[in-house]
Parts: structure tokens; sequence; C-alpha cells
């Protein structure tokens, strides 16, 4: 009876959805009782139950306590007489600086091909203003989440505001990473294999005492700083105890200090967390008379117009920015609908964006 790959409840809530729009249930009449519909498909009533969620979700039926399920599309108009236009909220750590404006614009354009709104939300990277965020998005009854973890290396505090949405049946999809406590969907890059390629680039043109500098409470950092490992591993290269400088959220704004406190000249390169960390560090140099990149090179991750604008521009990893958005939001209307088959983790493949902070250090031939 069930199509291969669809969920059995997602299969059942279409066959009565099409039911529905043909007119065999017409606007106002009882759909069949859950006991009805658990024989007539042979499955759990569980199953019945998220198939009606799903209906009630999209405006094709209304439950009315102690009476039972009524259908709520009207066929003459094709549409609901109760509806009201989709709303997907998007939460973010950041939103007005950096790329998540690019990611925002990506959401929107395609959001907006399907008229639906947008409601947004930030959290700064902290979790008091992640669960206001949640439970604005909750109270405002949106359809569903795009969401970026916040510090997502550790443990969420608001894992019992994650189940709410399930248990509302709100589909969620994450944004650049996700939290270990449970499984989800999610858009995002390959960071381990950014911080890899990044690094590899750098050993491949000479540089083999390189410092990272790396954001430690989101898994983006973790996955780029596992990745630079990586890279001195296939080289059979090691690296100094203090050739990794680490920094979280609260503390970036002492970043500096950690810098006066590391000697350059131990180093040929400098490889950081992203574009914005790069650009004070590229600053912090130059205010120290050390040139990038004849005396020493950088790289970054992000390709933002913050490495294009620094003088020279910085080599940086590539992010897909809009394209990250537009895919995320396409996975959040295709759930909405109940046209989602399976989890998917889409993680997109990065490249290196040379420009003109790396300078050549391989040994001249003799």
């Amino acid at each position: 009876m069930f199509e291969d790959g669809v969920i059995k409840y997602v299969f059942i809530a279409n066959k009565l959805k099409k039911q529905i729009e043909e007119g065999h249930y017409k606007y106002g009449e009882a759909i069949p009782s859950e006991n009805e519909l658990t024989k007539l498909y042979d499955v759990s009533r569980h199953t019945i139950r998220e198939a009606i969620s799903l209906l009630v979700k999209e405006r094709y039926v209304r439950k009315e306590k102690g009476s039972g399920t009524y259908v709520a599309y009207d066929e003459t108009q094709h549409q609901s007489p109760d509806a009201k236009p989709l709303l997907v909220g998007v939460i973010t750590t950041y939103l007005s600086d950096y790329i998540f404006p690019s990611i925002i614009r990506g959401i929107e354009k395609e959001l907006n091909k399907e008229n639906i709104g947008l409601l947004i939300a930030s959290t700064h990277n902290n979790y008091a203003d992640e669960e206001s965020a949640l439970k604005k998005m909750i109270s405002n009854n949106v359809d569903g989440l795009i969401i970026e973890p916040t510090k997502s290396s550790y443990f969420n505090p608001n894992t019992n505001l994650y189940l709410d949405l399930n248990a509302k049946g709100i589909p969620f999809v994450m944004l650049n990473s996700t939290y270990s406590e449970f499984d989800t969907n999610s858009v995002g890059v390959n960071d381990e294999r950014a911080g890899y390629i990044a690094t590899d680039y750098l050993i491949e043109r000479g540089h083999h005492k390189i410092l990272a500098i790396m954001k430690i409470d989101d898994k983006q950092g973790k996955y780029r700083l596992k990745g630079y490992v990586k890279a001195f591993a296939k080289h059979q290269l090691s690296f100094a105890n203090d050739a990794i400088i680490t920094y979280e959220t609260e503390d970036k704004a002492n970043l500096k200090t950690k810098l006066d406190q590391t000697d350059f000249t131990q180093y040929t390169a400098v490889l950081t967390y992203n574009d914005e960390i790069a650009l004070e560090v590229g600053n912090y140099l130059n205010a120290k008379g050390i040139q990038i990149p004849d005396d020493i090179s950088l790289v970054s991750h992000d390709d933002s117009t913050l490495s294009d604008n620094f003088n020279p521009p910085i080599t940086s990893v590539s992010h897909p920015k809009e394209k990250l958005g537009i895919e995320a939001a396409r996975w959040i209307v295709a759930a909405i609908r109940g046209k989602v088959k399976e989890s998917n983790q889409m993680l997109f493949a990065p490249r290196i964006v040379e420009k003109e902070s790396v300078r050549d250090n391989s040994p001249t031939p003799l």
C-alpha cells in the first residue's frame, strides 16, 4: 500500500488530502474516526494521529474536542476558509554583520517564490536569547523554523524547547551546524574539509609553522581545527604546543591579549576561524609593523567581503552564503508541505579562493 521511501503518516495524509480536494469528504463533514482510519490503513493509532496533525497544520481539517475531525477545506475556493499565509521563522546567531545578510537574502528569495512570510530573530550566540527567540517563534505560530545553533559544541539547555517543537509538529532545519543531543536536518559546509584544505594549501607552499586561531564553542571551529590537525598528520609534520589559540564567544573581545602574548616570529603563516578574525589579526600585525604576506602569510574561512576589502585581499575558504539560505528554505518549505521523506544533511564542498595574502615559502632550489 505504501510507496517506498515515503513515511507512513505522510502517505496517509496525502491520500486524505486528495480525497478532500476531490470532494469525497466535503467542507464541514467529519472524516473517519481514528479507529476507523487505523483499521483502514492497518497502522498504529500514533501514525494516524501524526497524519491528522499534518492535515490540521495545513488547514485541511479541524479537530473539535469530544466530537471529531471535520473538513476545513472548501473545494469551491480550492483553499481553506480559515487559511492564513504560511510563516517561517529564522533564528541566527547574528543578523546585521558578516555573512548573515547574504544567508537571509537567500532564505527570503526562496520564501518569496512560495508566498511564505518570514519572521527573524537572533541569539547573539547565548542561550538566554535563544530561549526567548524559540518562545517568540512558538507564540507566533510559525509553520517551520530555520535555526543556526547557539554554542553547538556544548550541551544546550534549551533542548526541552526543541522537543516542544517536535511535539507540536513544527519542522526545523539547522544552519551551519547541529546539536549533539538530537539528530536533525541541517545545511552547512564541510568544515573539517575546510580546515584541512586551508592548512594543506599553506603546507604545500612551504609553511610548516602555522599558527591556528579557532573559536571552540561552535562546532564549526572544532571541525576546522580538526582539519588543521589532519593536514599536519597527512604531511607527517607536527606543531608546537602554543601553535593553537582558542577563544569562545564571551572572550573574543580579549583576543588582543592573546595576540600580545604570541611570538609571531616563530610562525610563517596564520590560519583564522573566519574573515572577521582575520581582519582583526591583519590590523594587529600591521600595527606591529609585520607585513602580510612578506613577513607572514594569512589564510581564513568564509570568503566574505571583509577578506576582499583588506589590503592585501586575504586568501579564504569559500562559504556558499546565499545558496545555503536557499537550500535551507527549500527544505523547510518541503517539510511544511509534508514532502520530506527522510532526514537530510547537506554539506557544501569548500574550496580555496586565492588572493594576495600568501607568500610561497618553499625552499629555493640550489
